[in-house]
């Protein structure tokens, strides 16, 4: 047997933390600690969270576009998806049924890189709908489909219980208006490169 290789000494300041380290550039958010801002997309995230729907800040995220009326409904689970959670045990971790299904969704729709906004939609719009499927599996019932007249949220607590919520008429979100983030004095920063 050989003689181990002493290892090399690190002769590189001790440094702790991660200040003044970048450790990614996004054009997605900026974050400035020292003056307590968190934008996203350029317009301030108390702004977004307050005013925004899911699907707005969804979209803001996805495409840079603010669309206040945007609208996101559940999607029905794809057959291949709805096999793997079938043969998933009863006692999975749901985050577990969750990362296998968007496994096989990958798998068989195979997503281009980088993704577009219309695949980010169809993962977003499943994902919900494969939760609420698999809940009702380790329950011993069979999935029920969403409803397409239902947001994203509605719909997904409708596929998961027996009967459901109380049904609203279809319209926009409660949250959508024609209000608009503003950006204020601070400017939009720049996407990075």
């Amino acid at each position: 047997m050989t003689e181990p290789v002493p290892a090399v000494a690190d002769t590189r300041p001790y440094s702790p933390g991660l200040e003044g380290v970048i450790a990614g550039e996004t054009s997605l958010s900026f974050i400035d600690g020292q003056h307590g801002r968190l934008l996203y997309r350029g317009y301030p995230i108390g702004e977004l969270v307050t005013r925004g729907s899911y699907a707005a800040i969804a979209e803001l995220l996805w495409t840079d576009e603010w669309i206040p009326d945007a609208r996101l409904a559940c999607q029905p689970v794809p057959d291949a998806v709805m096999t793997a959670l079938r043969a998933l045990p009863a006692d999975a971790r749901p985050m577990d049924a969750l990362r296998t299904a968007v496994s096989v969704w990958g798998a068989v729709t195979n997503p281009s890189w980088p993704p577009t906004p219309e695949q980010a939609r169809a993962l977003t719009a499943f994902s919900p709908s494969a939760l609420a499927a698999f809940a009702r599996l380790r329950q011993g019932l069979e999935p029920v489909a969403p409803d397409p007249d239902l947001d994203l949220v509605r719909a997904s607590s409708t596929s998961s219980t027996a009967s459901g919520p109380s049904r609203r008429p279809p319209g926009p979100s409660t949250r959508t208006s024609s209000w608009a983030p503003s950006t204020g004095s601070t400017p939009r920063p720049s996407p990075a490169a």
